[in-house]
C-alpha cells in the first residue's frame, strides 16, 4: 500500500483552551482529531507505572519534553473536503476566542491566541504499523515474528503474529517473559490453560513447544478474533480452544471445565496485572493440577515481594522469579506438591 496524500490543519492553543476548543469543534462534527498535550503526558509518567499506565512509548516521552498542544486533523487531499473542514474549524476558533473575550470560561483568563496551518503530507499507514513490530527470540528455538518478517532456518518453534486489536507480540517484556516460561515448563504430555489470551500468542507457543491440550480463555471478544485469526496463521486450529468470557463467571468456568483434562492443567499461565491475578486466583488455583505450575506476569518487578506474600496465603510459593526491565513474572506451585516437581 503507498503512502496516502491528506492536507494536515493544525490548531496551536493554550492549556485553558483545550476543553472549549475540543467542545467547539465536537458540536460541529468534527470528532476525528488528534489532541497532544505535553502536560497530559507529564502527568502519566509521574503517575508511575501499574498505575496509570503499564507501558509507555519512547515516542511519548519524547513529547513530554514539549510544551506545545495542539490539535491535528487529516483531510483528504481534496480542495472541497479541506474547505468544508476549513470552515468548521474556524466557526468553532471564533466561538472559543470570543467565549474568552465575553468571559463565558470564567474571570481573569487571557485572551487565547489560537493558531491554525495547513499542511500538504504524506502518511504510509502501513509502513508506520509495521515499524512497529519486530522479531523477537525469547527461547532459544523460540522465535516470535510479524507476517512480513522471516525466520531462520534453524527455528524449531516459528511464531507469526499479528496483533490486530489484541495484547501480544512477544516484544513487550511481559509477553517475552511469559514465553520464556513456557520453553521451561511445556512438555509432551502437559496441558495449558492461557488466561487472557489476547493475540493467542502463548496458546501457540504452548502447541509448538509440544503441549498436550491448550485452551485460551479472553474476556474481549474482539481480541478473540485476533487471536482465532494468529491461531489459523499458525497452522494449530485443531489444537487450540478459544473460550470467550470473564473466568469469575460460572458460565466461563463451566465452559473450561467441559474442555480440562481430569485432574486439572498442569500449567496455568496469567499475563495480566496484579489486580486481576488477585482476583482470579481462587479460579485460576481451581483449574491447576495438584503438581501443576502457575505462570504470572503483567506484574512490576516491585511488585515481587507482595506478590511472594500474597501465593504463601494462597498456599502457593516462588519456584523462580524472573525480570526484564521494570517487569516480573513468577513461575509457582503449591507449598506441598514442590517435592514432586
Amino acid at each position: 500500500m503507498s503512502a496516502v496524500r491528506y492536507q494536515k490543519i493544525t490548531i496551536g492553543f493554550s492549556a485553558e483552551a483545550a476543553e472549549p476548543l475540543t467542545a467547539a469543534l465536537f458540536h460541529r462534527g468534527v470528532t476525528e482529531i488528534a489532541v497532544t498535550d505535553p502536560s497530559d503526558i507529564r502527568e502519566l509518567l509521574a503517575a508511575g507505572p501499574g498505575k496509570a499506565w503499564d507501558f509507555i512509548d519512547d515516542s511519548l516521552t519524547e513529547l513530554s519534553l514539549g510544551e506545545g498542544r495542539v490539535i491535528e486533523i487529516y483531510v483528504e487531499d481534496s480542495p472541497a473536503k479541506l474547505a468544508g473542514m476549513m470552515k468548521d474549524v474556524y466557526c468553532a476558533v471564533a466561538e472559543v476566542e470570543d467565549g474568552f473575550r465575553d468571559g463565558h470560561y470564567g474571570k481573569g483568563l487571557p485572551l487565547q491566541e489560537i493558531s491554525i496551518s495547513v499542511d500538504e503530507v504524506e502518511v504510509d499507514w502501513e509502513k508506520s504499523y509495521r515499524e512497529s513490530f519486530h522479531a523477537v527470540a525469547p527461547a532459544p528455538g523460540l522465535y516470535v515474528r510479524p507476517p512480513w518478517e522471516e525466520a531462520p532456518a534453524d527455528v524449531q518453534a516459528d511464531i507469526v503474529i499479528d496483533p490486530g486489536s489484541a495484547f501480544g507480540t512477544g516484544s513487550h517484556e511481559t509477553t517475552y517473559l511469559c514465553l520464556e516460561a513456557l520453553s521451561e515448563t511445556v512438555a509432551p504430555d502437559v496441558s495449558v490453560l492461557d488466561i487472557g489470551a489476547g493475540s493467542g500468542i502463548l496458546s501457540i507457543a504452548a502447541v509448538k513447544l509440544s503441549a498436550d491440550l491448550v485452551v485460551g480463555v479472553e474476556a474481549d471478544c474482539d481480541a478473540v478474533g485476533s487471536a482465532e485469526e494468529n491461531i489459523r496463521r499458525n497452522g494449530v486450529s485443531g489444537k487450540v480452544t478459544l473460550v470467550c468470557g470473564d473466568i469469575t463467571e460460572a458460565s466461563t468456568e463451566a465452559e473450561i471445565l467441559d474442555i480440562a483434562p481430569q485432574g486439572g492443567f498442569g500449567i496455568v499461565v496469567a499475563n495480566i496485572s496484579r489486580t486481576l491475578i488477585k482476583l482470579v486466583f481462587p479460579g485460576m488455583a481451581g483449574f491447576l493440577k495438584t503438581d501443576g505450575i502457575l505462570i504470572l506476569s503483567g506484574l512490576l518487578a516491585e511488585e515481587a515481594e507482595e506478590m511472594d506474600i500474597f501465593l504463601s496465603r494462597m498456599g502457593f510459593e516462588t519456584l523462580k522469579a524472573k525480570t526484564k526491565g521494570d517487569w516480573l513474572a513468577l513461575q509457582s506451585c503449591r507449598v506441598y506438591a514442590r517435592d514432586s516437581l
